[in-house]
């Protein structure tokens, strides 16, 4: 039985990143998306939006750092 049945959400990850990491579990997909543009600005790469609680995640969106004036 699997325990996750019906429940959705959403985390973000380093697009290409392998390591293991503790993440949120975002309830909607503005919520993530606002915080992966926020990390990918940030942090100068690539995140991508997952589906959580599926094996294997789906990937929802990448979001590409903005281009700072």
């Amino acid at each position: 039985m699997n325990v996750f049945t019906g429940k959705t959400g959403y985390i973000i990850w380093p697009q290409g990143d392998t390591g293991v990491h503790t993440c949120r579990v975002y309830d909607s997909l503005d919520e993530a998306v606002g915080a992966a543009h926020s990390k990918a600005d940030f942090h100068h790469r690539p995140y991508e939006v997952l589906t959580a609680y599926e094996s294997p995640a789906r990937t929802i969106r990448t979001i590409l750092p903005r281009r700072h004036q």
